[in-house]
């Protein structure tokens, strides 16, 4: 695929991973090799981007988040017991489902006025 202008270089990715730790901002998984550098206005723009699992960069897709309701960097989950991370994992990653779906379709006309709905960020 070829390059557009507005893909994260190596070392945007690199910086992007580096500030949310490596870790999913999104469900929490942390295995490097699964992450992947995402914007969080889809395909071209010039935003700060953010890390999210495949999985949760499947579930986002398209769909805009407004920057006032963007995740912050999620830490890692230190769960020792594979089974309680893995139920985590999943939790999380029904709560990220969920809070996408609310902003697929139109967002209100004014999103700091009165119609502005209340959204709870899954953490």
């Amino acid at each position: 695929m070829a390059k557009r202008t507005f893909d994260f270089t190596d070392a945007e990715k690199t910086r992007i991973h580096e500030l949310h730790d490596w870790t999913c901002a999104a469900c929490g998984f942390d295995w490097a090799d699964h992450m992947e550098a995402d914007h969080w206005i889809a395909g071209d723009s010039q935003d700060d981007g953010v890390t999210l699992c495949s999985t949760c960069n499947r579930v986002k897709g398209k769909v805009y988040i407004p920057e006032i309701l963007r995740l912050p960097p999620r830490d890692p989950l230190y769960e020792s017991d594979r089974f309680i991370w893995q139920e985590q994992i999943e939790s999380n990653r029904r709560a990220w489902r969920e809070y996408v779906g609310r902003f697929r379709g139109a967002l209100p006309k004014y999103i700091n006025g009165r119609k502005w709905p209340h959204f709870k960020a899954p953490y």
